[in-house]
């Protein structure tokens, strides 16, 4: 994987508009191209939307135009058609699930799915918080779990990251 270890989890961490699902996006094609098999879990965007920003990068087209819908027909077709494109590029290599997810739909999807790599784009958009539970405390469970469970599936074969996004206040404390 270049420098990712399987077994092990990777935590991306960064405010909102910092780069954070591009650097997923990427990533994830990049391992795809070097033989990889990528599980992609979208909880911000749904597949659809995650091949048309793949397509936007490729036509160095604003996804955030895209998505206002401030361009004009030739280049939503465009981009449409690259999406279709990249999707059936990719069709054996990048699989990609979108929210809800709870721990356990990834646990069972990295099962379904057998990745080399797993790609979590946001730790915050994880449903299943136990009511009994802090935000802090679930924070926390999140990432041990990835660790204990996911990471170590396929006979330890496998690096998990994990996108998390910080709130500005928390620069503050």
């Amino acid at each position: 994987l270049h420098g990712m270890f399987a077994e092990r989890l990777y935590i991306w961490a960064g405010y909102q508009g910092t780069g954070k699902t591009a650097y997923n996006i990427q990533n994830a094609r990049r391992n795809a191209e070097r033989g990889f098999r990528v599980l992609d879990i979208s909880l911000e965007m749904s597949v659809e939307q995650k091949w048309l920003r793949m397509a936007c990068g490729d036509l160095g087209i604003s996804y955030d135009m895209v998505e206002a819908n401030l361009i004009d027909s030739d280049a939503r077709s465009e981009v449409i058609n690259r999406a279709a494109e990249l999707g059936e590029l990719y069709e054996d290599t990048i699989v990609i699930y979108e929210a809800p997810m709870t721990l356990t739909d990834i646990l069972s999807a990295v099962k379904t799915e057998q990745p080399d790599v797993v790609w979590i784009d946001h730790s915050r958009l994880i449903s299943g918080k136990p009511s009994n539970m802090t935000s802090y405390e679930w924070a926390m469970e999140i990432p041990t779990f990835l660790r204990q469970e996911v990471a170590k599936m396929k006979g330890g074969e496998c690096a998990v990251n994990l996108l998390m996004q910080l709130n500005r206040s928390s620069s503050k404390e």
